[in-house]
This record gives C-alpha cells, structure tokens and sequence, in this order.
C-alpha cells in the first residue's frame, strides 16, 4: 500500500508546541485559572525562575519521550500494543476497529510523524499527590475526522503534567549542583511521555471514540493496573493500562519512582522497574543518564542492581511513590474522557523547537530559544 502522508523529516524537534499552567488566584473566588506560556518563557536566564520558565524543561522531556516511542526498539513495542489492543477488541462486539490490522507498522509511522508535526496542548496543572506523574484526556470530536492517515493530534488529546514535580524539575535545572539530579527528572518525565503517548496511540486507533470499549481493554495491562468503567449503565469489570503494558514489554517492568527518605522533599525519587511477580529492581544509574544522552537508541530493558523488593516487603517499609500510582491505585486520570467543559484553554503561544535545543537542553539547562509558529 502507497503511503499516505508525506515524507519529510522536519528541522524542527517538536512542532506547534503550546504549554498553559493552572493557577489559583486568590479569593473569592479562588477557581483554576490555566493561562498560555508566552514566548519570551522559553529564553532561560537567571532572573527569569517564574513558573512560565517550566516551559523549556518540560519541552526537553517530551522530546526524550517522542525519541523513545521512535526507536527501533519503540516502534516495534508500540506496534505490538496496537495488535494486542486490536486483537483484544475483536474478541467482543461492543467496539471494532475500523483500520485495516494489516497495516499496524504504517500506522505507527503515521502517528509518530504527526506528533512531531503537530504536538497535543500541554497543561502543567495540580493533578493531586506527586504520584501521579501525569495525565491524556480524550478530547470531544471536533476536527479531526477520525481518519486514521490525517490524524490530528492537537484534536484528539490533551497532555496533563504534574506542576509541583515540574516545579521540582525547575528547581533542580537552577542549582549547578543538581546536574544529576536535573538528568533524572529528565529521563523521569521523558519516560512519563512515552507512557501518556500510549494512551493518545489507543484514542489515535479508537479515532477518538467516546464509548467505554473504545479504551485500552482490561487484557491490555500489567500487574493491577486499570480502573473500573461504566458502559451504557452496566458495570464494566475494568479497563487496562496501555501505558504499563508498553512499560513492561520495553523498559522489562513498570516504572516507579520511590521517596528516599535521606533526601530533600524536592527529590526525584529512586526509579525502579516492577516485574511481572510485582518484584520492584531498582535501576542502574548509568542506565538511566544514557537514555537521557541517547534515547533514539535506549538500551532496554533497563539494566538492574540488588536484589528486588517484593510487594509485601515495599508496604512493610512505608515506600512512598514520587512518581507514579502503586499496584493498588485508585481510579487513574490517565484515559478520561474530557467533555466540553472541560476543555482546555485555547493555546495563543505555539513554537516550533528545534531538536538540536532540545537534546542539548536535556543534558544541560541553558538558554532554549523557539521559533514562534506562524
């Protein structure tokens, strides 16, 4: 089959890229505000440490992310997602797939390319405790067709990241002495990007579908990840979590990050992968540093050190999550459904950011300029 997107490989890293925060005012009446982050956010100077300046870490990450899913290595486990997603719907009748299976590898080709062209509007915003990394919510139909060879990413989902864990990346950036420290916040969110694209992969496939049977189906999974749905006023057991699924089959576990209590509250937290027998390992740290220099060839799975911890031995200890829902979580934000008033801000500021910037932002906190998108 002819392709049928063009084939061009952009100067630019990242694409009509748009970041809002949430703010609170305040009171009264003390409600959200979500305001764009203007252009001049992305120059990095030593009197500019406003939360617009989040702008530039964040943007950095999301480009390790992208590097990730457009491995060899990444593409072939995103792929394998979408069969096992497919496969998983076709075993009921409540929602079918209306692409052609057949053509799984082009259709992953397709959604990267349109990600780079055109990224999903990020939102830094309060999403709860500093577990929960982040966050896609489906978006109401609007202009993209569903047409699965002009997808529309910016009109299928929108990106939700936890601001007082990017206040903490920010502040890590700012400290010279935090070199390292600003690396695994680096690999930490870039990580977290990957694992949210998942989730946008499965609404690309869904073509956006509201209905419950159109998310990722409870085989799709890894350990008790999920959360339960209610479909046409029937209790449906539960959904699965693409995102760990592509965790384990990639990174050889799902990834947490866990508080170490020898450390400051603005802490990373120490990164480990929890295997198939909910076993944690912790991650080598050199593992880590060499996706963040090189994540177009991740060297996966993560390479481990000592000896894991199991399930029982982690709730014995009271190991406290920094970066992510343990096995037991409550019901996750990352696949709800986001109806219209709940819509995000309208995005006035977007840049294109050249992958150079970006790959040398990820190692090293300097000046980032973008080009304004017109």
């Amino acid at each position: 089959m002819a392709q049928q997107f063009p084939l061009f490989t952009t100067v630019y890293g990242i694409n009509l890229l748009a970041m809002s925060k949430q703010v609170l005012p305040p009171p009264p009446p003390n409600q959200p505000q979500v305001v764009p982050l203007e252009e001049n956010s992305w120059e990095f100077t030593t009197k500019q440490l406003s939360g617009a300046n989040l702008a530039c870490k964040l943007a950095a990450a999301l480009n390790i992310g992208l590097d990730i899913l457009e491995s060899a290595s990444g593409r072939a486990a995103l792929a394998a997602l979408g069969n096992l997603v497919v496969q998983e719907w076709h075993r009921t009748p409540e929602f079918r797939f209306a692409g052609d299976v057949s053509y799984m590898n082009a259709y992953v080709d397709h959604f990267l390319f349109a990600l780079r062209k055109e990224f999903p509007n990020v939102v830094i915003e309060n999403l709860g405790g500093p577990e929960v990394l982040a966050a896609t919510r489906r978006l109401p139909k609007g202009q993209w067709n569903g047409d699965l060879w002009a997808y529309r990413p910016k009109s299928s989902v929108g990106l939700y990241f936890n601001s007082g864990r990017v206040e903490d990346m920010k502040r890590a950036a700012a400290d010279s002495k935090m070199a390292l420290r600003y690396k695994h916040f680096m690999f930490m969110f870039g990580c977290a990007t990957s694992h949210e694209l998942c989730h946008s992969f499965v609404a690309y496939l869904s073509q956006n579908s509201a209905d419950d049977f159109g998310y990722t189906p409870p085989n799709v999974s890894h350990l008790n990840y999920g959360e339960t749905l209610r479909a046409q006023g029937s209790l449906r057991t539960r959904s699965g979590e693409s995102g760990r699924w592509f965790e384990n089959k990639l990174f050889g576990g799902s990834l947490e990050f866990y508080e170490d209590p020898r450390l400051d509250s603005g802490q990373v937290g120490v990164a480990y992968v929890l295997d198939e027998e909910d076993v944690a390992w912790k991650i080598k740290a050199d593992a880590i540093v060499s996706l963040v220099q090189n994540a177009k060839e991740p060297q996966v799975p993560f390479e481990r050190v000592y000896a894991g911890i199991t399930g029982d031995d982690r709730r014995r200890r009271g190991l406290r999550s920094l970066g992510s829902t343990s096995a037991n979580s409550r019901r996750q934000v990352s696949q709800s459904y986001m109806r219209a008033a709940m819509a995000p801000v309208s995005h006035r500021f977007m840049h294109n950011v050249p992958r150079s910037k970006l790959v040398l932002f990820a190692l090293d906190p300097r000046a980032v300029r973008a080009v304004a998108a017109r």
